[in-house]
């Protein structure tokens, strides 16, 4: 089990709108070996926005506004066949627990 300070991977997952985080969040082989629609908004919202407005605040006048607000934003493409785009090629592999190397299948 996890302790104060450790560090666990997980994913957000696409949920109900008012879905609270601990709730979203998911192992991320679970959510591929079950096929989990990935949450990309959230990801949009809470790790990109922020440092694409910083980035282009010299640039244009309105970042915000002229990035994430407007036709271009309307479309979202959604994936029709499970295993495709990233998760078609990841490979789950055995890795020890105290040092986290590969475990080989010899």
């Amino acid at each position: 089990a996890p302790t104060i300070g450790d560090r666990i991977s997980m994913v957000m997952i696409r949920s109900t709108k008012n879905a609270n985080c601990y709730e979203k969040s998911e192992d991320p082989l679970f959510a591929l070996d079950n096929d989990l629609p990935i949450d990309y908004q959230y990801y949009l919202d809470h790790h990109l926005k922020q440092p694409l407005i910083r980035l282009f605040e010299p640039i244009l006048q309105n970042p915000e506004k002229t990035l994430f607000v407007g036709e271009h934003t309307r479309s979202i493409y959604v994936p029709k066949l499970a295993n495709t785009g990233l998760g078609k090629f990841a490979v789950i592999k055995q890795t020890c627990l105290s040092c986290k190397r590969v475990v080989n299948d010899q």
